[in-house]
C-alpha cells in the first residue's frame, strides 16, 4: 500500500461511521417527502464512500476493473433493479417513476454490498465490524436523546435540531416514526453488546448504554422491535444449539463462546422486559411526557384495547388486499407503487371497514411484494438472505 491509498482509505473509513448515524439523525421531515434530506444525504455519503474505495483499490493494484469482482449480494440487488426498470413496460402504474426510485436504491444497495466486500478485504473483517458497531453505538445513543427530549416534553423548544414530538404525539427521535426510531435503538443494543464482548466496551459502560436504551426503547411503544429483539435471540439459540459440540480448537465460534452471546441476549431481552412496567409508571412521575403510558411491552399485552382492536382489524385488510392483487396477477403483480391505486379498484369488499382513506403499504415487506412485483419478485426476495447466508 501507498500512502496515498491509506489516506483515502482513512477518509473512507470516517465516511462509513457518518453513514451509520448522520443521515437517521437529520431533523427535517416534509410531507409528502418525509425522508427527502436525509436520503440525499445518504446518496452523496454512498457515492462518496464508493468513490474513495474505488479511487484506494486503484491505487493499490493499479489494475482496478470496477464489473468485476462483486458479491453475488450485489449481483441480486442489480438484477432486482433491472427488473424493477423493465416492469412499467408490461404493467400498467400509476407512476413509473416508483419503480425507477426503487430500482436507484437498488445500485445503491449494490454499490455498498461491494464496498463493504473492499473494506473487508483492505481492513479486515472484525475491524470493519468495530468501527461500524461504534458509529450505530454513538448514533443510537444520540438517537434516543433525541426521544428523550420529544417525552420529556423539550422538543419543542429544542426545534429544529429535534423532531417536535409533541405534534405526533409519540416518542419518534429525528427518524419521525416510531418503529424505525426503535428498531434503530435495538441495533445499537446489538452493537454495544457486540463491542462488549469483543473487549472494546468496558463493562460499567456497555450497562449505562443499555440502561439508557431499554428505557428508551420502551417509551417508542414500539411493538415490532421486541419482535426483532425475540428474533435475533431466536437466532443466537439456534447458532448455539447448531455448534454445541465445537471446540475452541476447531472453531472460533466455540460452545462456550456461543453459550456466552446467549445469555447475554437473553439478558438484554429480560431486561427490556423488566423495564416496561417501570417505563409504564414514568408517566405519573411525569405527567407531561407524551405517548402511550403503556409502552411497548403494555401494547404486546394489551390486546383488548380500541386501539389495539382497530390495528388487528387493519392489519389484517392490508393483508387480504394484498392476497387479491396477487391472485389479480400472480407473475406481474399490479406494479411497483401500484398498491394504493389498486386498494379500491380490487375486492372492495373491505370497504365499509373503519379506515379512512386508501393505503399504500400491506406493512408486510413480504405480503407488499407480492401484490406488487408478483411471484418473480417474491423469488427474489427470498433469494437475498439465502445469497447471505450460503455464500
Amino acid at each position: 500500500m501507498n500512502k496515498r491509498s491509506d489516506l483515502l482509505l482513512m477518509f473512507a473509513v470516517q465516511v462509513v461511521m457518518l453513514m451509520m448515524t448522520l443521515p437517521f439523525l437529520v431533523p427535517v421531515h416534509y410531507w409528502l417527502l418525509p425522508t427527502f434530506w436525509s436520503e440525499w444525504l445518504a446518496l452523496f455519503l454512498g457515492a462518496m464512500l464508493v468513490g474513495l474505495l474505488g479511487l484506494s483499490r486503484y491505487r493499490t493494484a493499479q489494475s482496478f476493473t470496477p464489473g468485476m469482482h462483486l458479491p453475488l449480494l450485489s449481483w441480486l440487488f442489480l438484477l432486482g433493479a433491472i427488473y424493477a426498470w423493465l416492469q412499467p413496460e408490461w404493467v400498467s402504474v400509476p407512476y413509473a417513476e416508483h419503480a425507477e426510485l426503487f430500482a436507484w436504491y437498488l445500485c445503491l444497495a449494490a454499490a455498498l454490498v461491494w464496498a463493504g466486500g473492499v473494506m473487508r478485504e483492505r481492513l479486515g473483517l472484525e475491524r470493519v465490524a468495530v468501527l461500524t458497531a461504534r458509529a450505530i453505538l454513538i448514533g443510537a445513543l444520540l438517537m434516543a436523546t433525541t426521544g428523550l427530549m420529544q417525552w420529556l416534553s423539550w422538543s419543542a423548544q429544542l426545534a429544529p435540531w429535534v423532531v417536535n414530538g409533541i405534534v405526533a404525539g409519540r416518542v419518534t427521535g429525528n427518524l419521525a416514526q416510531p418503529n424505525l426510531y426503535a428498531n434503530y435503538l435495538v441495533l445499537g443494543m446489538l452493537a454495544a453488546a457486540y463491542l462488549f464482548r469483543t473487549g472494546n466496551l468496558a463493562r460499567y459502560r456497555f450497562a449505562l448504554c443499555l440502561l439508557f436504551l431499554a428505557p428508551m426503547l420502551e417509551l417508542s411503544t414500539s411493538r415490532s422491535a421486541l419482535l426483532t429483539l425475540v428474533g435475533l435471540f431466536l437466532f443466537v439459540l439456534v447458532w448455539t444449539w447448531r455448534n454445541r459440540d465445537l471446540s475452541g480448537d476447531e472453531h472460533v465460534f466455540s460452545a462456550e463462546c456461543l453459550r456466552r452471546w446467549l445469555a447475554l441476549m437473553a439478558g438484554i431481552v429480560i431486561l427490556v422486559l423488566v423495564v416496561g412496567p417501570v417505563v409504564a409508571e414514568l408517566r405519573a412521575l411525569w405527567p407531561g411526557g407524551i405517548g402511550e403510558r403503556s409502552g411497548s411491552v403494555g401494547r404486546v399485552l394489551d390486546v383488548s384495547s380500541e386501539n389495539a382492536s382497530k390495528t388487528n382489524l387493519l392489519r389484517p385488510l392490508f393483508w387480504d388486499k394484498a392476497w387479491s392483487m396477487f391472485l389479480s396477477a400472480p407473475w406481474s403483480g399490479v406494479g411497483l407503487g401500484g398498491f394504493s391505486w389498486n386498494f379500491y379498484n380490487i375486492d372492495p369488499r373491505w370497504i365499509t371497514t373503519p379506515l379512512y382513506g386508501t393505503e399504500s403499504n400491506a406493512h408486510n415487506v413480504f405480503m407488499h411484494l407480492l401484490a406488487e412485483t408478483g411471484l418473480p419478485g417474491v423469488i427474489w426476495l427470498l433469494s437475498l438472505p439465502i445469497a447471505v447466508v450460503v455464500v
